[in-house]
């Protein structure tokens, strides 16, 4: 392996598979809105009401009224409106978005109020399975490195780590993000 913190992390806690979120591709984004600035475990309950109060999204969306009640604020119930509008009037294709190149899609994405690059990442990793994606601003990523690899984790650090771990990025930041977690 060509970095030996990584795998000496790997060798110690085991080797984490990435996950995949499951649902659609509308789901994926959406939930990225109602869990954006939120602790997990205050999100997962407003995320259960969100997904109740809208059963037939993209298509069928809820008011922002419905959406508010199920515990999102005005903003972030609109953010899951226009996300919707974008699937449902074929903006965003789901077979189109599987196929974009990552750059691409993140522009794609990021047109969306609500959707900034990082959010735009996530949805990469995630729910398409890109393992070459790296996530500079990402904060949990920032700490694995500063606490790891004892460096300062400067956009220069972390990709020149990110040439270590290519083609498999998003896999390495997992393996971190994980490791912060135990």
């Amino acid at each position: 392996m060509r970095d030996p913190v990584l795998a000496r992390i790997i060798r110690e806690r085991g080797f984490r598979p990435l996950p995949r979120l499951k649902g659609t591709h509308f789901s994926a984004l959406a939930r990225s809105i109602v869990y954006q600035q939120l602790a997990p475990k205050s999100a997962a309950p407003i995320w259960r009401r969100v997904l109740l109060a809208m059963p037939g999204a993209p298509r069928a969306l809820p008011s922002v009224r419905v959406l508010r009640a199920a515990g999102l604020s005005r903003q972030k119930a609109s953010y899951v409106r226009g996300i919707a509008r974008a699937f449902a009037d074929g903006r965003l294709s789901g077979p189109r978005l599987a196929r974009m190149p990552s750059e691409a899609l993140i522009e794609r994405l990021t047109e969306l109020d609500g959707v900034g690059v990082w959010t735009a990442q996530m949805f990469l990793i995630f729910r398409l399975g890109r393992t070459d994606v790296l996530p500079l601003n990402d904060y949990g990523l920032q700490r694995a490195v500063k606490l790891a690899y004892r460096r300062r984790p400067t956009e220069a650090v972390l990709r020149e780590l990110g040439g270590r771990w290519a083609p498999y990025q998003a896999v390495a930041c997992w393996q971190l993000w994980k490791w912060l977690d135990t």
